[in-house]
């Protein structure tokens, strides 16, 4: 993603990740959509854990909602 997209891309990645599902009455439903979650999470952790200054004031308000 170019760097002028990345913001943009994080904080629809924080959207998609505030998506609640029901893991106690139907484990198995969704599953795909559950995956889809889990590579969000776990690419926005990458994407922090190897840059700087990437949690920009317009994403505040969104990790906050999530």
């Amino acid at each position: 993603v170019p760097p002028a997209e990345q913001e943009k891309l994080f904080v629809q990645k924080l959207r998609q990740c505030c998506v609640l599902f029901d893991f106690v009455s139907d484990p198995l439903s969704d599953l795909k959509w559950k995956e889809v979650k889990r590579a969000a999470l776990s690419e926005m952790v990458e994407y922090i854990t190897h840059n700087r200054n990437v949690i920009t004031e317009p994403i505040y308000p969104e990790v906050v909602h999530m």
